[in-house]
């Protein structure tokens, strides 16, 4: 049996018939089989994973359903916030070249002060205007130019060592043909001699433009200190002038408009004014009666000729504007003490004072400085000394209160009181008042510093002086060739 048995474990070959053929399916169904183990085992396994993540996919989920609102929020806020700021930076785009601009205009607007400064030769004020501009722009390289050219200007100036002229007038004939009409014959004489007419004037300052004349300030010329005891020192300064310029005051009497001679005689301005711009004007009527404004007076009309020759001013000097008190004052009527036939209501009265301050203010925003002729316009060597205090008095109540203070006196007809008693206390009365700029009448040059006050006389240039002083007055101009045949007479027919 152990034979048979082994015989029995020994392996038999098989036909190759049928069994041989079933062979390789039996191969095939164990590969299909293992394969199939194979993919289930990889399906549990898959199916384990998922279900091992599944509680992450759903917390995933939820994640995301709950982060889709906050998403789509910040998204809008996101979206928003970027057009804000798009907003933003065109608003901030706008204002940067709105702040340009004004940067551009206020450095255009200091250049331009500063050039007006600089045709005045006053390099000091041109080159702070300059400076200011430099601290907004520093790198501009023509504002440092304009800055080294006027402080080359400022050294280029010298010391005027000579004396200083000073030309006066009274107010200016506008039309002959009126002012010398036969009614008015009795006044010819007067007026042909102490008047000069807006055409003379004219050419009398291009003339003098032309030979080199330059209008100065008394300040300029002077320096008044005040003393701890009351007292004043008047000492010269120092005037630094272009080259080839010759300095000279100008100052106008009676400035006024009296009733008696400027609104009875005609053919001269009737008022100041004040234009659309608030200049300073004067009111004319022409002979066919219609009322004018414009450059009827000494004020305006070289307010005009300094605008076209702005070189012609030092500094932005213009001129005395010498005003008297018993008959108003610059065409209107302010004064109570002195009543008249033609004094007016006290209504009209309080409307002159207001125009006179604010005409006044205009005048000297433009340069111009006003002075006293004192109140009643009387020769000061007939006067007494307690009449020369009640005048300066009266002055300052009616007069000054209006046009505002000033330390500048213009002698009626030059009289300083040369030719009375006391002169000498009399100019103290006008120390005590404040005055420390006294000014006579004089055809030659003449000025002296005393203690407490500065003293020059004025060339009238007027119809007398033209015909009389033409040697003298020729280092002006040539006063034959500028005399108005609108005058009544021909050159030379008045005499001394």
């Amino acid at each position: 049996m152990g034979d048979d048995f082994k015989r029995n474990r020994t392996p038999q070959r098989r036909d190759t018939g049928s069994n041989d053929r079933r062979r390789p399916q039996s191969d095939n169904a164990r590969r299909l089989a293992t394969d199939t183990r194979t993919m289930r085992r990889k399906k549990n396994r898959r199916r384990s994973t998922l279900e091992r993540l599944m509680p992450a996919f759903i917390v995933i989920g939820l994640v995301l359903l709950l982060a889709v609102p906050v998403l789509w929020a910040m998204q809008s806020k996101w979206a928003a916030s970027s057009s804000r700021k798009k907003t933003t930076s065109v608003v901030q785009q706008k204002e940067d070249e709105v702040s340009k601009e004004e940067l551009e205009k206020q450095i255009k607007d200091l250049t331009t002060q500063a050039e007006k400064l600089a045709a005045e030769y006053d390099y000091d004020s041109a080159i702070k205007k300059i400076g200011e501009a430099l601290k907004l722009q520093p790198q501009n390289k023509d504002l440092i130019s304009l800055k080294v050219k006027y402080a080359a200007g400022l050294d280029s100036l010298e010391e005027w060592t000579g004396d200083v002229e000073h030309i006066f007038f009274h107010q200016l004939i506008v039309d002959p043909s009126i002012t010398f009409a036969e009614k008015n014959k009795d006044l010819w004489t007067n007026f042909n001699a102490v008047m000069t007419t807006v055409d003379e004037f004219k050419a009398m300052m291009q003339s003098m433009y032309e030979k080199g004349y330059i209008l100065v300030k008394i300040s300029d010329v002077i320096d008044v200190k005040e003393n701890k005891d009351g007292t004043r020192t008047v000492t010269k300064k120092s005037l630094m002038l272009p080259k080839g310029k010759k300095p000279f005051i100008l100052s106008e009497d009676d400035t006024n408009f009296y009733r008696a001679t400027t609104l009875k005689v005609g053919g001269l301005g009737q008022k100041f004014v004040l234009d659309e711009n608030g200049k300073p004007k004067v009111e004319y009527i022409d002979k066919n009666g219609k009322t004018l404004v414009g450059d009827y007076d000494v004020v305006p009309v070289l307010d005009t000729f300094i605008e076209e020759h702005p070189d012609f001013s030092y500094r932005g000097a213009k001129g005395y504007i010498g005003v008297t008190g018993y008959d108003g004052g610059l065409g209107y009527r302010i004064n109570e003490i002195h009543e008249s036939e033609t004094q007016i209501e006290s209504d009209s009265l309080e409307e002159g004072r207001e125009m006179v301050k604010k005409i006044a203010k205009a005048c000297r925003d433009n340069g111009w400085e006003f002075a006293s002729h004192s109140y009643s316009h009387n020769y000061m060597s007939n006067q007494t000394v307690a009449e020369v205090k009640q005048d300066a008095q009266w002055w300052q109540d009616e007069v000054e209160k209006y046009i505002g203070e000033t330390d500048v006196y213009l002698f009626p007809y030059g009289d300083w009181g040369q030719n009375g008693e006391h002169g000498a206390e009399k100019l103290q009365v006008l120390e005590d008042f404040g005055f420390t700029s006294m000014h006579g009448v004089g055809i030659k040059t003449y000025n002296i510093v005393k203690d407490g006050y500065y003293f020059m006389d004025r060339a009238n240039l007027d119809g007398q002086s033209l015909c009389n002083r033409a040697d003298i007055l020729s280092k002006f101009f040539d006063a034959k060739e500028l005399w108005d045949k609108g005058r009544p007479t021909a050159y030379g027919s008045i005499t001394n």
